[in-house]
């Protein structure tokens, strides 16, 4: 419970289910990004949920909702719909937070793009 408190009122998320895409398509969602710019091309991308050993394989991604109306859904999977990344300003501190891991984004523009607008969000 200590965990799930600490993840909820100071990450600003909730875990809602640790099965949350089968092909590991996430789309964005363009109008929670306050740096729009960082995505200028992109629109979707991929997160690798196979064997390689080039890349991290992610066998299961969680889906994750804003723990308040603090938060915003920034991210979706394609398939499932559901909610794959947040940001939140909780006031003292703000959060990005995927339910991916980062690395295992196979698109380097992504990548870039993801890193690039957290920090802009950091920074505000």
């Amino acid at each position: 419970k200590e965990g799930e408190l600490f993840i909820s009122e100071v990450l600003g998320y909730e875990l809602v289910s640790p099965r949350a895409s089968r092909n590991g398509n996430v789309i964005l969602n363009k109008s929670a990004w306050k740096s729009k710019e960082s995505f200028p091309d992109i629109s979707a991308f991929h997160v690798n949920n196979s064997p390689s050993a080039d890349i991290y394989c992610v066998e299961t991604m969680d889906a994750i909702v804003p723990s308040g109306r603090q938060g915003k859904t920034i991210l979706r999977y394609a398939d499932s719909g559901t909610s794959a990344g947040v940001f939140c300003e909780l006031g003292t501190h703000r959060t990005v937070c995927l339910g991916f891991p980062l690395e295992a984004v196979t698109d380097e523009a992504a990548m870039d793009g993801i890193i690039r607008a957290s920090i802009q969000y950091f920074e505000k």
